[in-house]
């Protein structure tokens, strides 16, 4: 039951792009401005004129940036995604234990409800969180008289630290909700052991190394449950990509014969 990576590649892409639209906006209306914003700056013993119309400039950029991720659209978006996560690894279980589909899904909407909810809040929170740390990092160099060029280019650095969090945003997302529908299915099974699987790779965790392959009771996560780096079940961990196998018993795969 692996995380469902094209869901994330898709989930990546899509946030990624609208981030790198918000930014273009942003060169487009503000950058074109900043060398005669910051030379009049210069020529004025008081930034203020300067420092409003940089805030105008960038009030436009968010007015379009609100639009695009509005709660209605965001969802929209992620709809597919959760169809696409829910329905890629429903064999696993089904191959071995004979349910039906409204007992391997208790539980599972609400938590997909309570994702989408979550997830909606960390897409918007990606452009404006970036803006509105541009806004006052224009300010700041307005009142230090400081060059335009400069400021250009720490903008460039926070819409990279924007970039990263948004691609951290989808793989943990994505990672998150594969997990919880897993289990949860798993629980409904009646599955009391699972495989605790990592990646392995180079960027495995070195606690999380060391699971690989250990059996665990479903009412027993492993490690420190208040860590968020390293205790509980892998939606628990923060940017975890492992997952578990459930262990399936003769006795459960005969249990509706």
């Amino acid at each position: 039951m692996r995380p469902v990576r094209s869901a994330e590649t898709r989930y990546k892409v899509w946030l990624r792009s609208l981030l790198r639209q918000v930014y273009a906006r942003l060169r487009e209306r503000l950058h074109s401005r900043l060398p005669d914003l910051t030379s009049r700056v210069r020529s004025d013993t008081a930034p203020q004129h300067p420092a409003r119309r940089a805030s105008a400039l960038i009030s436009g950029v968010r007015a379009q940036a609100e639009r695009a991720v509005e709660r209605e659209r965001v969802e929209r978006r992620l709809t597919p995604l959760v169809s696409h996560i829910r329905d890629a690894n429903e064999s696993d279980l089904s191959d071995h234990i004979t349910l039906s589909s409204r007992e391997i899904t208790k539980g599972i909407q609400p938590l997909v409800d309570q994702w989408m909810a979550e997830q909606v809040r960390l897409i918007r929170d990606v452009p404006m969180e970036f803006l509105d740390r541009v806004e006052r990092l224009t300010h700041d160099t307005f009142a230090e008289g400081g060059r335009h060029e400069d400021l250009a280019a720490r903008i460039r650095e926070e819409y990279d630290i924007a970039d990263r969090r948004a691609q951290l945003i989808a793989r943990t997302g994505v990672s998150q909700l594969t997990a919880k529908v897993n289990r949860t299915r798993q629980e409904n099974a009646g599955v009391e052991q699972v495989v605790w699987r990592t990646m392995r790779d180079e960027r495995t965790r070195p606690a999380h190394r060391e699971r690989d392959g250990l059996v665990y009771d479903m009412d027993d996560p492993p490690g420190d449950p208040d860590d968020p780096g390293e205790g509980g079940w892998p939606e628990d961990c923060i940017n975890c990509r492992c997952y578990l196998e459930p262990v399936i018993t003769e006795e459960d795969e005969n249990e509706e014969d």
